[in-house]
């Protein structure tokens, strides 16, 4: 449904309707081509793997060979545990490399997936219920979503 001014749905309308959080971040598509790599292209078509190093940890807490295209969103955290937009372009103004790999250990980048497109073969018809399935156990699955 498209964002449209009105009043909001209230709680006992809440399951009839997706959320997606702003995080004025990044937006990105992740490629996992299935061997080990990532690619973070932006949204004006850009390779930006190389600003978040620390991102190219996530093949190794995925499933070996997984072959997907997620898309989502670079965020970088506050002091008090929140998105900061200010971080964020710190992190996307630095070039040289040392400095790129300074600041993802002071201020790490996070990546906030919002859908996965493919998945093997693409998922799109499905993928308002895929988007509801978190990849971090410690983050509780919506009541209603696929297990």
């Amino acid at each position: 449904m498209p964002a449209a001014a009105g009043p909001l749905p209230g709680p006992e309308d809440e399951a009839r309707y997706g959320f997606e959080p702003l995080f004025n971040g990044v937006r990105v598509l992740v490629h996992l081509p299935g061997d080990g790599r990532i690619r973070l292209i932006s949204g004006i078509g850009q390779d930006v793997t190389s600003a978040d190093p620390e991102l190219r940890q996530l093949p190794v807490v995925l499933p070996p060979g997984l072959l997907a295209v997620l898309d989502g969103e670079i965020i970088t955290l506050g002091k008090h545990g929140g998105p900061s937009m200010e971080r964020l372009r710190r992190r996307m103004s630095l070039r040289h490399p040392a400095a790129v790999e300074q600041a993802g250990a002071d201020m790490p980048a996070r990546l906030m997936v919002y859908d996965i497109l493919h998945l093997g073969e693409p998922v799109l018809h499905g993928f308002l219920r895929l988007g509801l399935v978190t990849l971090d156990p410690a983050i509780p699955t919506p009541s209603g979503a696929p297990q």
